[in-house]
């Protein structure tokens, strides 16, 4: 094998396997996982900014990390996009600011509860697709609104909800983005864990949902 062939392989290895970064969290050391062709926002001017704006829209949730398609991320700080499609988040569960450590559940226990509170009319994943398509055709270009989806599912991993949202970006486009995010726990530390996709591909609910069981599973797997 050449120089150059084993180069490229390396390379396309990296770019679509996944990676991670051990943090301090408390006394606990956590390790956070990223899928493969996502970077995590770093200290460009442009990243902060959009960083705090997700900080300050999160209410009882700290935001631990942002994260995006690496080519997004560029493109956002040479400012030739204003807003990312591709992008994750993890947030640890803080009201009033502090970290809710879970010491007397099990993961299980967990989730179980989580999921029972998330509860929404308990529609199965096709009649949400069908109800966030339909939801789709009837939003105007200039509405804008957050309507959450209920819970889609749980595992031994997490529980898993969505949310549809259509706003509008800086330049004032019509953005439409749907995410769904897992609430786990690891070593005592609760988390939630959301992936987002903007535009039209933002439809395929199932797809995404899929993406953030893998990404959910891995997270758990790299704590144990």
């Amino acid at each position: 094998m050449t120089t150059v062939r084993f180069v490229f392989l390396l390379l396309a290895t990296i770019s679509t396997s996944s990676h991670a970064e051990g943090v301090t969290v408390g006394d606990q050391r956590v390790t956070f996982v990223y899928p493969g062709k996502y970077c995590v926002a770093g200290s460009h001017p442009r990243e902060v900014e959009i960083r705090n704006r997700f900080a300050a829209a999160t209410g009882q949730l700290r935001l631990r990390a942002l994260f995006a398609d690496c080519m997004e991320l560029e493109e956002l700080k040479s400012g030739k996009r204003a807003a990312l499609d591709h992008y994750g988040t993890y947030f640890l569960m803080a009201p009033n600011g502090n970290v809710a450590y879970v010491k007397d559940q099990t993961r299980r226990q967990f989730i179980e509860q989580m999921a029972g509170q998330m509860v929404n009319g308990k529609l199965q994943v096709d009649e949400l697709v069908k109800k966030v398509e339909q939801r789709l055709v009837q939003m105007g270009a200039q509405t804008k609104s957050m309507e959450p989806l209920g819970l889609l599912g749980a595992d031994s991993f997490g529980a898993y909800t969505g949310i549809l949202s259509n706003t509008a970006d800086q330049d004032r486009r019509h953005r439409e983005i749907l995410g769904v995010s897992a609430i786990t726990v690891v070593k005592t530390v609760p988390v939630s864990v959301g992936l987002y996709r903007g535009g039209p591909i933002s439809r395929d609910l199932r797809g995404l949902l899929s993406e953030v069981q893998t990404l959910t599973e891995s997270f758990v797997q790299a704590n144990e």
